[in-house]
């Protein structure tokens, strides 16, 4: 019975690179999906909170009459 010997010649590119690929390609729609939803959604809902500071009256008080 004959042994069978696989072996790479080298000209393709193999698994590897896909994996790369692949890996680069999710952490780039990650990246965007961060930036997308994590920044107003795209820019058309904003966030404007205006504060006013308590108002405090205080009258003038009269001279004391003697």
């Amino acid at each position: 019975m004959a042994d069978v010997i696989v072996t790479r010649d080298g000209s393709g590119s193999g698994a590897g690179i896909g994996v790369i690929l692949g890996v680069l390609i999710a952490i780039l729609a990650l990246g965007f999906a961060v930036w997308y939803f994590g920044f107003n959604g795209g820019g058309g809902h904003t966030t404007n909170i205006n504060v006013a500071p308590p108002q405090v009256n205080v009258q003038v008080p009269k001279p004391a009459s003697s």
